[in-house]
């Protein structure tokens, strides 16, 4: 039955047409970075190759905003309602499309029903693109429990299953994904190495080391609260974080704390102010799925971070080459010692990490990789199953272990 009800419909024959016309439908609007860096800072260069775009988030910015505050659960009830029907409009649109492209899911609760509808009755191929380990289950830091148990993250391998190709982003992901659908590429989270250059700063005789984020991973720059002090004891320091979305304070007299509001307008410039980047995560399922959106932004713009090892970035970042790795709080003190004290280590570093974005991890390099996924999907051929090239660091037999073990809790 479930072979059944949810494997690929049959597709109707590509309606030949120029441009290729996809619909990108998308949980969030683009002011969140799922949205910004799998779909929209694509559409350039896709339209220009003959790809016409047209994105479809499930929620409004305001609302994206508002959804995640606790409170107000009535009027979030009705408004989600409100978008609910909007997206079944979706369903509807789908067919004046070669291509219907999902990132994440279609919504953000129950089951897939809008992708079976696609797939099943509309007969539009899918495209299927997660980022984060969406099919790991954690509890909802405004919801709880009910939240993760409405989100369903199970229908993630439902939603493989209907489609005609899946992409990820990183290898652990590719592993589950592989259980429901052949057809899987990776396809990095990327930036735009054109727009993320390095840039000299205006300030250069104050140090500052940033975190950039949104206050769904705030517990984990939390985590550095004893690091930051004891710096403090030896050095004086600038501490940029943007887009916490709470209060953060230190003791230290001789740490400065700049915690700002993340604003789109501001996003590369804030990546280009900070001479020192931190990625600091908790070793769970859920992080080690993570592609490290935010490594990436520091690397692009030519400065070195210190990272915990855990998630798909220990495939590119090497320690003491283009970045640091960091475990324990004495690991953290004295690799961010050394980037303090030493600003020719910090140089060299932020080169070879710039280095590493150009070679892979840019927009330049994925965009021809997504165009001849949708390419092949719209004339009804199987696209090449296409990998990351980068070797893993952990055995393929490792990463297999590691989301068996996920899947089974």
């Amino acid at each position: 039955m479930f072979q059944r009800l949810f494997s690929p419909g049959k597709v109707s024959a590509p309606v030949q047409r120029r441009p290729r016309r996809v619909l990108f439908i998308a949980t969030y609007p683009e002011e969140v970075a799922s949205t910004r860096f799998r779909i929209t800072q694509f559409f350039p260069y896709l339209e220009k190759n003959g790809v016409s775009c047209t994105l479809s988030p499930l929620l409004s910015a305001n609302f994206c905003k508002e959804f995640y505050k606790k409170g107000a659960l009535v009027r979030k009830v009705l408004k989600l309602f409100w978008f609910s029907l909007r997206r079944f409009w979706d369903v509807f649109r789908s067919l004046g499309y070669d291509i219907a492209f999902v990132q994440r899911e279609s919504h953000l609760i129950g089951p897939p029903i809008v992708e079976w509808i696609i797939s099943k009755i509309m007969r539009r191929p899918i495209v299927f693109d997660f980022d984060d380990p969406v099919f790991v289950s954690y509890v909802s830091p405004t919801y709880g429990k009910i939240g993760s148990y409405l989100k369903m993250p199970q229908k993630t391998g439902w939603v493989a299953k209907l489609s005609s190709h899946v992409i990820v982003c990183t290898h652990f992901s590719k592993v589950y994904a592989e259980r429901y659908n052949l057809n899987v590429s990776v396809i990095p989270t990327v930036v735009d190495a054109e727009k993320f250059v390095p840039k000299a700063r205006q300030n250069p005789g104050e140090l500052v080391i940033g975190w950039i984020g949104s206050f769904s991973s705030a517990y984990h720059l939390k985590t550095l609260t004893g690091v930051f002090e004891k710096l403090g004891e030896k050095y004086r320091f600038v501490l940029k974080i943007v887009g916490l979305g709470c209060k953060f304070h230190l003791k230290s007299p001789n740490i400065k704390v700049l915690n700002l509001e993340w604003e789109k307008e501001r996003e590369v410039s804030d990546y280009q102010s900070l001479d020192i980047g931190l990625y600091p995560l908790f070793r769970d399922s859920w992080s080690e799925g993570k592609m490290g959106l935010k490594v990436i932004g520091y690397m692009a713009v030519g400065i070195p971070c210190v990272c915990s090892p855990v998630g798909d970035h220990v495939r590119f970042l090497r320690d003491g080459e283009n970045g640091m790795l960091a475990s324990t709080e004495e690991e953290w003190i004295e690799k961010l010692s050394l980037l303090i004290e030493d600003g020719a280590l910090r140089e060299r570093l932020g080169r070879s990490a710039r280095k590493t974005v150009e070679d892979w991890y840019c927009l330049q390099r994925q965009a021809p990789r997504l165009l001849e996924i949708l390419k092949s999907v719209a004339a009804g051929r199987v696209p090449q199953a296409m990998a990351e090239l980068s070797h893993p660091s952990e055995p393929v037999s490792q990463a297999r272990k590691n989301v068996g073990d996920e899947a089974s809790r």
